[in-house]
């Protein structure tokens, strides 16, 4: 995910001008709308189980840390 024009955001950036996880080069791939972060560190396994379905339709999945790295489907 991206902003339409491009640029950074960070929905826990918490005012913070350029977040640490967005210095390049680990986020230059969401530029273009297409790659998303996902952080599963709060779902319960459960929840996982019924997001997945929806993930795999649409996304290639990857994992980094405490999130998924989704890439859509074209």
């Amino acid at each position: 995910m991206s902003l339409m024009w491009g640029g950074v955001f960070d929905v826990s950036g918490a005012g913070c001008p350029r977040p640490p996880d967005w210095v390049s080069p680990c986020h230059c791939s969401h530029r273009n709308g297409n790659i998303c972060d996902f952080k599963t560190t709060r779902l319960s396994l459960a929840m996982r189980k019924k997001v997945l379905p929806y993930v795999t339709k649409y996304f290639y999945r990857g994992r980094e840390g405490g999130h998924w790295h989704l890439t859509l489907k074209q």
